[in-house]
């Protein structure tokens, strides 16, 4: 019930929302629109930033979920999927390392981590690259345990992770198990070489299926996928053109937080194995896994806080050994803290939901949500949130009043007061904070403002998600005057950020202007410019 709760809350109810979903999903919906499995599009143009196995399982929940779901709701079901993937293999993973009981422990520290909490309800494919990792652990942890079927799961594991995302796991998971052998006698054994061959055996479909088939379709967009966006975003070749440069010690302040509670626990089972943690399975695999991740992550030339979520079930394995008998201190810190926050959030998210009802304005005290949030919303009222709202509140209060008392409850009411948390702002504020993130309305307004269903639209400074979601709710997909000859166009989109408008100049004129509610920072303007015996309409094909 406690992974329902954390895990169901804000999956669906809303539009895509940016920075990542937009883009995301937007190459989904064109996958299933134009049926190419190879190649994924994004504004009718090639996006060969990730592989595309998320795609392909949110193809498959989208079109399960389309007689009941729009489509972008029934692809972010694809994140519960790698989800329950993820929680499933971290929970054998500790099983095999630790014994009977501790997978559940396992999976509270998975969903205790405060980075978590987000992407874990996104249209994702960082979601595939955790989830790989964490079944290639229980792969290792099988192989400690002797199990024949080890290099199979380690190798799928794996597998999943490079079809998710690309190399970085498969190449961290691949270092694991070098400095495994070299640095620890139990790894060199008679049974590494079929654990080997089978990890070649079970990685294969997902290492050469579809790269080979890209590579048959399109040498260069290969080259685009396999150079620039994996080989170039590490090195930082490709980062100038690419974006999502590392921040000089980003990775280091964000573990931090990122990883809380998780890596206390993890600290804490070190100091409670002793002078024997070296000689346990669970802390060669997580510890090593978490090292060679760390030198990669913290030397890579891109880096965002995204890219941590691996990290997650390594931390989770190790901090399992202890989290049903932390000591005191923390599980009574956790169950205050806990507390703490479920109180807060029912009364903030409640207060704010009902004043927003009430009023259709958000309450004083709140007013520094007007960065994130416009002040002044006419909230509709949903039955269907309220009734998901009030069960929510009812389980949490449930849950933490039997057992706050109880010894090692901490880790069990911190989680539900996440739960809480994030299901309380996805179902009551669910409209509002779609409002605010959504392209819908300001690409509506700009539909009903568009010179002609024919017109040819150049576009200026449109991102990613911009133009998947121009393409998604308008069926519009613009020619970019960075890649495209665009002088026979009659109208051009700028997109201006930070709230500086840059105006083309003669012979534009400006014919609609918006922005999403209450956001000041990013804006869009529609430029247009008279027909003359020079300039030609093009063809229909720039509209589908």
């Amino acid at each position: 019930m406690l992974c329902a709760a954390y895990l169901l809350p804000g999956i669906i109810g809303h539009d895509p929302w940016k920075p990542d979903e937009g883009y995301v999903f937007g190459s989904i919906e064109e996958m299933m629109r134009n049926g190419d499995w190879v190649v994924p599009h994004v504004g009718g143009e090639p996006f060969m930033e990730k592989p595309p196995l998320f795609h392909f399982v949110a193809v498959l929940t989208a079109s399960l979920a389309s007689p009941w779901l729009p489509i972008h709701d029934g692809a972010r079901l694809a994140a519960v999927v790698f989800m329950a993937l993820t929680l499933v293999g971290v929970a054998a993973a500790s099983r095999l390392a630790w014994g009977a009981g501790h997978g559940r422990m396992a999976i509270l520290l998975c969903l205790s981590c405060i980075g978590l909490l987000d992407p874990a309800h996104m249209i994702l494919p960082d979601l595939p690259q955790m989830a790989g990792a964490a079944l290639a652990l229980a792969g290792l942890c099988a192989q400690a345990r002797d199990r024949r079927w080890s290099g199979l799961l380690f190798g799928t594991g794996a597998g999943i992770s490079f079809l998710g995302k690309g190399l970085l796991v498969p190449g961290i998971l691949g270092a694991t198990v070098v400095a495994l052998a070299l640095g620890f006698k139990s790894w060199r054994n008679a049974s590494m070489p079929r654990f080997l061959l089978h990890g070649l055996i079970g990685s294969a479909p997902w290492l050469l299926i579809w790269p080979a088939a890209l590579y048959l379709r399109s040498p260069e967009l290969f080259g685009q996928w396999f150079w620039d966006n994996n080989i170039g975003r590490f090195l930082g070749y490709s980062v100038s053109y690419l974006g999502a440069a590392n921040e000089p010690g980003l990775f280091w302040r964000s573990i931090p937080w990122f990883l809380f509670p998780a890596w206390l626990f993890a600290t804490m089972a070190l100091k409670a194995v002793g002078r024997d943690s070296l000689n346990q399975p669970a802390v060669q695999i997580g510890g090593v896994f978490l090292l060679v991740a760390a030198l990669v992550l913290s030397q890579s030339a891109t880096l965002r806080t995204v890219y941590l979520l691996p990290l997650i079930p390594a931390v989770a394995l190790i901090g399992s050994r202890v989290a049903s008998s932390a000591s005191p201190w923390l599980d009574r810190s956790l169950t205050a803290f806990g507390i703490v926050i479920a109180i807060a959030a029912l009364i903030f998210f409640w207060s704010v939901w009902a004043a927003l009802l009430v009023d259709a304005t958000a309450p004083a005290w709140a007013s520094r949500l007007q960065k994130w949030l416009p002040l002044t919303y006419p909230l509709p009222v949903q039955p269907w949130a309220i009734v998901a709202a009030s069960l929510l509140s009812l389980f949490a209060v449930a849950t933490i009043t039997t057992t706050a008392r109880q010894s090692g409850a901490g880790l069990r009411i911190w989680v539900t007061a996440l739960a809480l948390t994030w299901g309380l702002l996805a179902t009551l504020w669910l409209p509002w904070i779609d409002a605010a993130k959504s392209y819908r309305q300001v690409f509506h307004s700009l539909a009903a403002a568009m010179p002609g269903d024919d017109t040819c639209v150049a576009s200026r400074s449109l991102g990613e998600s911009e133009r998947a979601m121009l393409d998604y709710f308008n069926g519009l997909q613009t020619r970019r005057e960075e890649v495209a000859d665009v002088h026979q166009c009659l109208a051009l989109l700028v997109q201006s950020r930070g709230g500086l408008v840059a105006a083309p100049g003669e012979p534009w004129t400006l014919a609609w202007s918006g922005a999403r509610p209450g956001d000041t920072q990013e804006s869009f303007q529609l430029y247009v410019r008279p027909l003359s015996p020079a300039t030609n309409l093009l063809p229909a094909e720039t509209r589908h």
